[in-house]
């Protein structure tokens, strides 16, 4: 038996660049907790491929500068479209993985309204035949829709075309990674309805178009001091809330060559960047999410 091969991905909303006002001091304060999250991210957790939200073009040069990522592709994918700003960075170790073209925007119209649906991503496995397609989102805050709003269902429903039309070209054992900032619940319909992501694994193998959604098991306190990935600080009833999340394809639970590894898959933690997180004074909100892939086991 060949040696185990594992593939790690990772999300975080940083919270390093949102639309809010701040001294330069504070700025600096709050890019040197970002760092140093990234760096344990990268070299603690082994992370292969990571990538950031709400991060604008300032903090992607200062990333870039860094001698202690210089082995460490980083690309932007900081885009305007129109009215629609994308804030993200990939991060990613180039001996395991490279993205093969340019990040794919991904948005559609309602009304006179654009909504960012997701960033496309052809991602090249080194010494592999067969891509991976990524799709990164950090889709718009429950603040400024309501869950039972349309625009939360259309969200869902074109992330799933993109997914269907990958399937239609290149078959249901399409390696697919879907990971970020939903605003959304596991068990809200724009991810479990409309984009077909579901806990089910037993069905899956019935039914290979569905999704797999491993953080329905992080809705609870799996750990004593968190229980999810956003905390609300202002949240009357419940603070935690799992917003933060990666789905895979069918043939990750299915296939013959990389499998999910649960035990590898979940909420990351860092007791002293959670002190951040649930620290009313700072801008901290969301921890990290992983998850990892393993072949020849």
């Amino acid at each position: 038996m060949s040696p185990t091969q594992t593939l790690k991905f990772s999300w975080w909303n940083s919270s390093l660049s949102p639309p809010i006002k701040r001294t330069e001091n504070e700025y600096d304060k709050h890019r040197k907790v970002a760092v140093e999250v990234i760096y344990k991210l990268l070299n603690e957790k082994e992370i292969d491929f990571l990538a950031l939200g709400e991060v604008s073009a300032d903090d992607v040069t200062f990333f870039k500068q860094l001698k202690e990522l210089e082995n460490y592709e980083i690309v932007t994918g900081v885009v305007k479209s129109g009215r629609v700003n994308f804030d993200t960075c990939f991060i990613y170790h180039q001996d395991k993985v490279r993205i093969h073209s340019e990040v794919i925007v991904i948005d559609t119209a309602r009304g006179d309204q654009k909504i960012k649906i997701a960033q496309k991503i052809i991602l090249e496995i080194i010494n592999e035949k067969e891509p991976f397609y990524l799709f990164v989102s950090h889709w718009k805050s429950r603040l400024h829709c309501s869950k039972s709003d349309a625009d939360r269902h259309l969200l869902g429903m074109r992330l799933r075309d993109e997914v269907d039309d990958i399937y239609k070209n290149f078959g249901k054992d399409a390696p697919l990674i879907l990971l970020g900032d939903y605003n959304d619940e596991p068990f809200d319909d724009p991810l479990s309805e409309q984009l077909m992501a579901t806990r089910d694994k037993a069905l899956i193998l019935k039914k290979e178009f569905l999704l797999y959604n491993p953080f329905w098991q992080y809705l609870s306190y799996q750990n004593p001091d968190y229980a999810g990935t956003y905390y609300y600080k202002s949240g009357s009833i419940t603070q935690w809330h799992t917003f933060d999340q990666i789905i895979v394809s069918s043939v990750f639970i299915i296939g013959n060559k990389w499998l999910l590894d649960e035990k590898e898959t979940g909420i990351v933690y860092f007791s002293d960047y959670l002190k951040q997180v649930k620290n009313g004074k700072t801008i901290f909100d969301h921890l990290p999410v992983m998850t990892t892939l393993k072949k020849g086991v």
